[in-house]
């Protein structure tokens, strides 16, 4: 039995747009993305989860497709189910 645990979605996600960031701030993204400053700062904090809809404005505010951002690092497949992907 192991006792790892798969990273979640969320925690993917946030991983991701870390990345993406780089030395870049929340308020510079959340005035790239039109997500509030707020909003941004408690998603990077684990403290929300953002809809698809905020993955979505976030991913246009840096460039990125949606995707890209729900993917671990060296994974060639979206941690996502290929039906959900597809709506991004």
């Amino acid at each position: 039995r192991s006792f790892l645990t798969k990273k979640s979605l969320n925690q993917i996600f946030v991983e991701r747009l870390k990345e993406f960031l780089g030395n870049r701030t929340a308020y510079w993204l959340s005035k790239e993305s039109g997500v509030s400053n707020a909003s941004i700062s408690r998603i990077l904090a684990g403290k929300m989860n953002p809809t698809l809809d905020v993955v979505e404005q976030i991913a246009a505010g840096i460039n990125a497709k949606p995707n890209e951002l729900l993917q671990e690092v060296g994974s060639k497949k979206p941690a996502i189910p290929p039906d959900i992907e597809s709506m991004l």
